[in-house]
Formats: structure tokens, C-alpha cells, sequence
């Protein structure tokens, strides 16, 4: 009992000076404002850090279809692939992948995804999901983004989709 004693003898100070007692609750007070700013301003600069990544996908998307339109529209695949090369190489950290109705990756920035099922590198079953849909339905030519996290990296993978237009028919139809 008598190390309870000592310690009720130690908050003495505390208990019979109001002004260390003011002290106490402002303290404990600003830290729980200042905590609630920095939680909402992390929350804040992750969503805006997200949109922008976003609209970078889209833009590179028209970026990069822009490329290989005309490539495209003439089965000239030695360009696309060209092309692709040239994005892996200058824009580190970005990967692009083109896919088929079937979801097979058909052009890629790393060749080594080529002629493989998408499911393969993307593991968000709300991306794969989206993707199907996407391919199934020909939903209108919006963007939907997913996180994904692989060996402890978070990656931001964004789902768009190529019009079929006149030019590309000769690929794979006009029913597609």
C-alpha cells in the first residue's frame, strides 16, 4: 500500500493547482485537434493523390492510343510493339497491357505479359469484375479505377476502353 500511497502523494501537484490542471486538458485538448487536422488532411491528399492518377491514366490512355491508332487501322503490330517499347523505356513504373474480349493480353509494355490471361498480373477481383463487365456489355467509354497492392507496392490500375471503329474491323469484325 505503500507505493499507492507515493503515487496519489506524486499527482498532489496536479490536484491542487488548477492552472497545471488547465495546462493538462488544453494539452490533451490540441492534441486531439491537431490529430483530427492531420488524419482529415492524409485522408484529403490520398483522394487527390488518386484522382490525379486517374486522370494521368486516361491521359495516358489517349496518349497512347493516339500512337497506335493508325498502326491499328492497318494491322502494322511491329508499330504497336514499337511504340509500347518506347513507353516501357521512357516512362518507368507505367505499364500499359491491351487485351482481347477474352481478356488475353494481346499488346503490352513488358512483352512477357503477351498472350496472357489479364487475371494472371491482376489479382482485384473488383478490377477483373469491372474488365468482364466492361468487355460484355460495352459500357459507356468511362475509366474505373482499382488499388492493388503486390510485394508490398501499391499499384493504381485504371480500366478504359477502345472504341471499335470503322478502321478496325478488319481485326475482329464489325460485331465486336
Amino acid at each position: 500500500m505503500a507505493g499507492a500511497i507515493d503515487m496519489f502523494s506524486l499527482l498532489d501537484p496536479i490536484r491542487k493547482r488548477l492552472a497545471l490542471k488547465i495546462l493538462i486538458v488544453l494539452t490533451i485538448s490540441v492534441a486531439l485537434v491537431m490529430g483530427a487536422v492531420i488524419s482529415i488532411s492524409v485522408k484529403n491528399q490520398r483522394k487527390q493523390i488518386r484522382e490525379r492518377m486517374t486522370e494521368f491514366g486516361q491521359e495516358m490512355k489517349s496518349l497512347a492510343y493516339a500512337g497506335i491508332k493508325h498502326p491499328m487501322s492497318v494491322g502494322d503490330s511491329a508499330s504497336i510493339e514499337k511504340q509500347f517499347s518506347d513507353i516501357r523505356n521512357q516512362l518507368h513504373g507505367t505499364e500499359i497491357v491491351i487485351c482481347d474480349f477474352d481478356q488475353r493480353i494481346v499488346f503490352a509494355t513488358d512483352t512477357k505479359r503477351i498472350n496472357t490471361p489479364v487475371a494472371r498480373f491482376v489479382h482485384s477481383p473488383e478490377a477483373l469484375a469491372a474488365l468482364g463487365k466492361l468487355l460484355r456489355n460495352g459500357a459507356p467509354g468511362h475509366q474505373v479505377s482499382f488499388e492493388e497492392e503486390q510485394d508490398g507496392r501499391k499499384y493504381l490500375i485504371t480500366i478504359h476502353r477502345i472504341l471499335n471503329e470503322k478502321e478496325c474491323h478488319h481485326c475482329h469484325g464489325a460485331t465486336r
